[in-house]
């Protein structure tokens, strides 16, 4: 599930979701075909919020990162700030 939060400390800690992305992904899987408006800029700044962000087709077959979001949240960490920069022009070219 996207949009994680860290909780808690040392053995403790671990993920959250927001409850807003985990109601988003219920919704996608409930209503398969339904048509999504994603609206968020804090995708940008930090791309793990992209996670509950599924149909954006980014990553899952037949993408360049079939393994999943974890996949395309390495890689834009790999490549650093620029590609970040480019993920977002994408987006919003893509409106």
């Amino acid at each position: 599930m996207g949009n994680p939060k860290t909780v808690g400390r040392g053995l403790e800690k671990r993920d959250k979701s927001s409850q807003t992305a985990m109601k988003v992904v219920q919704l996608q899987q409930a209503l398969p075909r339904a048509r999504v408006v994603y609206c968020s800029a804090t995708s940008v700044s930090h791309p793990k919020n992209l996670g509950f962000m599924s149909r954006l087709g980014l990553w899952g077959y037949g993408t360049e990162h079939p393994m999943g979001f974890n996949q395309f949240l390495d890689g834009l960490k790999r490549l650093g700030t620029g590609a970040m920069e480019l993920h977002a022009m994408h987006l919003k070219s893509i409106g």
